[in-house]
Formats: C-alpha cells, structure tokens, sequence
C-alpha cells in the first residue's frame, strides 16, 4: 500500500473523498481511482464502483503476469 501527501493528490487531482483508492498501473499510469468502496447490497453504487475496481485490480495482475 501507497499513501500519497496532499500536494500529490492535488497534483494527481484524484481527491474524490477519503479514503480514496487507486489502482496503479505497472507502468505507473493510473488505471482507476475512486473512494468509498463497499460489497454492502444496501449501497448498491459503491458495490458496483468496488466490483469495478476488484475486476480491473485483477485484470492488471493478469497482464503484468504474461
């Protein structure tokens, strides 16, 4: 895990609440940043904005793998 300072965030301008997750690619661009992320039924947006994530987390492993 990657902690960024403020002046990074506000440079990344990725600052969408807290905590904020970002995907980071293998050549260092970022895939996908978002915050809040939760499986909780009940909130369906932040389920889906955490499936998202988890999909393209494991699309990255995949690729940096080959």
């Amino acid at each position: 895990m990657v902690c960024l300072t403020q002046d990074e965030i506000g440079r990344l301008n990725i600052n969408h609440g807290f905590p904020t997750n970002v995907l980071i690619g293998k050549d260092g661009k970022i895939i996908y940043a978002t915050a809040n992320l939760s499986l909780d039924e009940d909130l369906p947006e932040l389920k889906d904005k955490t499936v998202r994530f988890e999909a393209l987390l494991k699309a990255e492993i995949a690729r940096t793998k080959q």
